[in-house]
């Protein structure tokens, strides 16, 4: 452009000297027309072609931290945005993407997180020629790709390709709802001419008019706010009419056939009469007469309640929900599936369940239950409790006897008086039991408690297993390495340092094991004063085996064993070995048994 702001192109003649600020203002001179072209008479701003996304997921560390890293990978394509440059008017340009482009999206987003992926103009200068001069040669209008957590909203010179959602080890989500596209005028719609001065549009698309539409006779369709329903004067005559939004009408409304898939039907003075009635959502009525039959595929809610003098109601799929009044059935009560909150009584009828949910209590005296029995609250049964199926208890179970052939599961807790027979006993709280349990399988428990004798072909602890009132302990140790080892292993026992730092104790501790060199085999004990926890007394150690030798020492009030090859080896090749720990703990009560 020149000083003045109008479009400026050069006027060449013979003679004339020109500088390279010449030919720049002659490109620009094309560019700016172009520009203003697409800003002013298109004001076309989005993507024309291609420029979808995909992402996928990398894994890095840094300093130690697994995180997960995203790659974003954009399409070739074409798109327009605004470009807006001090002392001149905004433009349009082009974003043109050749080929394909992987780019990494920002450290802020790794992990879990959301954000969207823009396209903005820019220009880079590249390709210097030390024969044509000492500055580059070219400028590429290379788009950026950009990234933001939240929506660019109105800014025009940035191209919204798509909002990301990630999260790691799940497909990430691509969100294409704020993305604007311009098409080909062609694309879109035709124009033909069936005749002199006669015009049709034929339209490949959707028609919204945010003003006023007449079709035919001006004033058939009357103007309304954008937004508004269609209002047909005259009336409507059509094979078929869909609505996604309402229907209002305030004369009469007859069809053959009427479906209601969308928002709502209002009819405030009017009746409707139908041989047959399908409501795919929700019916809301103050009073309803059925002839013959009436089919709800969703919900049907009534305020004042719902009488059937004769007849069955049916409900194939859904639920059936009392929420303030009760159910009151002369004849049979059935159902797969029955939510009650209050209360329901069937005093001459019989009562059967595939599933029952009560969120109370529930009194009979005799239950049968096929399947399945979930209890919100308190179930009591003094006569004794029989599920021929399984039973999940959300509170408390109190019973005389309790016999159940598949699962129990009881979230707090079980006090029973007798007996409970059963397969399987889940209980996430605790069990208490006065006298005896008899197991033909396992018993699995965070901690195990016994007052009296335990007797089991095999015993499995994670960490440690205490009987004798806590005097005995016995403790476990375990390393495994399939690489080289060039250096002694050294580890603490938990259990025996803790115990030091409260009472005196004897120990024994056997390691076994085998490494390349050989099998492992080593005894170590000693005894140890809480009065001077930084000497060992009577230290014993004996390596029996070539695999490797081990040793004891003590190091800042705390035992240390240390697993090392023999004196003419430098390391092992592959090495795996388990530290055993008996521990007698003086609990100043002199000698037990």
């Amino acid at each position: 452009m020149g000083e003045n702001s109008y479009p400026t192109r050069l006027n060449y003649y013979n003679g004339l000297f020109l500088q390279a600020s010449d030919f720049t203002t002659e490109q620009q001179y094309g560019m700016d027309m172009l520009g203003y072209h697409n800003q002013y008479i298109h004001q076309a701003l989005g993507v024309a072609s291609g420029l979808t996304l995909s992402v996928k997921e990398n894994s890095v560390t840094n300093n130690g931290n697994n995180s997960s890293q995203w790659i974003i990978t954009i399409a070739a394509g074409f798109a327009q945005c605004q470009v807006n440059e001090a002392n001149t008017q905004p433009y349009c340009t082009g974003l043109l993407l050749p080929d394909e482009l992987s780019t990494t999206a920002p450290e802020a987003f790794n992990n879990s997180s959301s954000f969207y992926v823009t396209l903005t103009y820019q220009t880079i200068k590249q390709n210097m020629d030390q024969d044509k001069g000492p500055d580059y040669i070219h400028i590429v209008e290379q788009p950026k790709v950009g990234f933001s957590s939240q929506s660019p909203g109105s800014d025009k010179s940035l191209v919204i390709l798509g909002k990301v959602t990630v999260a790691p080890g799940q497909t990430p989500q691509i969100d294409y709802q704020e993305k604007s596209f311009i098409y080909d005028i062609n694309t879109v719609f035709g124009i033909t001419s069936p005749g002199y001065d006669q015009y049709n549009l034929v339209l490949n698309g959707n028609l919204a008019a945010n003003g006023s539409l007449s079709v035919g006779n001006p004033g058939a369709i009357s103007s309304m706010p954008p937004g508004s329903a269609l209002k047909v004067s005259g009336g409507i005559y059509a094979d078929s009419l869909t609505a996604t939004a309402q229907i209002n009408c305030n004369g009469a409304l007859t069809a053959e056939s009427a479906t209601f898939t969308g928002s709502s039907l209002d009819i405030s003075n009017g009746n409707i009469t139908a041989k047959s009635i399908v409501v795919n959502d929700s019916l809301t009525t103050t009073d309803l007469t059925i002839n013959n039959n009436f089919a709800v595929n969703n919900t049907f809610t009534a305020n004042g309640g719902i009488t059937i003098p004769s007849g069955d109601l049916k409900i194939e799929t859904g639920n059936l929900n009392v929420s303030q009044g009760s159910v009151s059935v002369a004849g049979d009560l059935s159902g797969n599936n029955l939510t009650l909150t209050n209360a329901v009584n069937a005093t001459q009828g019989t009562s059967q369940f595939k599933a029952l949910n009560i969120n109370e209590s529930i009194t009979v005296n005799t239950a049968d239950i096929n399947s399945t029995l979930n209890v919100g609250a308190l179930i009591t049964g003094s006569q004794g409790l029989n599920l021929k199926g399984n039973a999940t208890f959300n509170d408390n179970i109190q019973a005389t006897d309790i016999s159940a052939s598949g699962y129990l599961t009881v979230d707090q807790n079980i006090t029973v008086t007798n007996k409970v027979t059963t397969k399987n006993l889940e209980v996430t709280q605790g069990v208490s039991v006065a006298e005896n349990i008899i197991a033909k399988g396992n018993i699995s428990a965070a901690s195990f408690t016994t007052t009296g004798t335990f007797n089991s072909n095999q015993v499995t602890a994670d960490t440690s297993l205490a009987s004798q009132g806590g005097a005995v302990i016995r403790d476990f140790h375990k390393f495994v390495s399939w690489d080289p080892v060039n250096s002694p292993i050294t580890f603490d026992i938990a259990s025996l340092n803790k115990a030091l730092k409260t009472s005196s104790l004897m120990y024994r501790i056997v390691i076994e094991g085998c490494s390349d060199l050989g099998s492992i085999q080593s005894e170590l004990s000693g005894m140890l004063q809480v009065q001077a926890p930084t000497e060992l007394n009577n230290p014993h150690v004996n390596n029996q085996a070539p695999g490797a030798v081990a040793d004891q020492s003590i190091q800042k009030g705390n035992l240390t064993i240390t697993v090392k090859p023999g004196e003419t080896n430098n390391g092992f090749q592959w090495l795996g070995f388990t530290a055993s720990l008996w521990m007698f703990i003086d609990d100043g009560g002199g000698a037990s048994s």
